[in-house]
């Protein structure tokens, strides 16, 4: 691409940094970030992602909710 600034790329590496477990500080580094609340300007949160948390805490609740209905049924009174 041949307009494509080092810059234009920062969005999207701060967002691969968090989405891969990379610290904040270290992602600061790299990226050259000397505040963090210009760090996290950067670190966008896509709608899909909301979505996707927002589904693995309702799955997590209802395999919480069969757990118990099992423990119940089985007279189990372990957490």
């Amino acid at each position: 691409m041949p307009n494509l600034l080092v810059h234009d790329l920062r969005r999207s590496a701060v967002r691969n940094f968090d989405k891969n477990g990379v610290s904040q500080i270290v992602g600061m580094m790299i990226s050259g970030h000397k505040t963090a609340s210009v760090y996290k300007r950067y670190r966008i949160v896509p709608e899909n992602d909301i979505r996707d948390a927002l589904q693995k805490v309702e799955q997590a609740i209802e395999q919480e909710k069969k757990n118990r209905a099992v423990r119940t049924m089985t007279g189990s009174s372990a957490q």
